[in-house]
């Protein structure tokens, strides 16, 4: 015990180390523990949150490029089906626009020979009728009848 007193430690160093010990078991139980509990909680939060954030991230670029090749495919199959459509369209054009001019030269050769064949009727007749109109005109300018 000399040797304690001589240190300067006398016997309340039991009760400071009881006090030290309830303090130490408060504060650790009480405040602490709940507090790097809440910290590890809100950690792991954060860092999952992350984490999760980045596969979301990934699953997101990976659809953007599938969606990419999906519509590059689509646009390929409609732009094939589209020039074959439209060269179908152009041939079918190309055969009623050739249908419709043969047809309508036809046609007008076949006025023209009945417009040929009118005229050369209506030649002959007046020619026949010419000597009649020309005597109705000669009398009518000399006011006589020539009969």
């Amino acid at each position: 015990m000399e040797l304690f007193t001589s240190l300067g430690i006398n016997s309340t160093l039991f009760i400071q180390i009881i006090i030290f010990l309830v303090t130490f078991v408060f504060l650790k139980y009480v405040l602490f523990d709940p507090y790097f509990a809440a910290y590890e909680q809100r950690a792991k939060r954060t860092v999952g949150q992350v984490g999760e954030a980045e596969q979301y991230i990934k699953d997101a670029q990976a659809l953007e490029e599938k969606f990419g090749q999906e519509a590059k495919r689509i646009n390929e199959e409609y732009k094939s089906i589209y020039d074959k459509t439209r060269a179908e369209a152009m041939k079918t054009y190309e055969e009623k626009v050739g249908q419709a001019r043969t047809k309508a030269k036809q046609e007008i050769d076949s006025t023209r020979e009945k417009i040929s064949e009118n005229a050369e009727s209506a030649k002959s007749e007046i020619e026949k009728e010419l000597p009649q109109i020309s005597e109705l005109i000669s009398s009518r300018l000399l006011g006589k009848d020539l009969h």
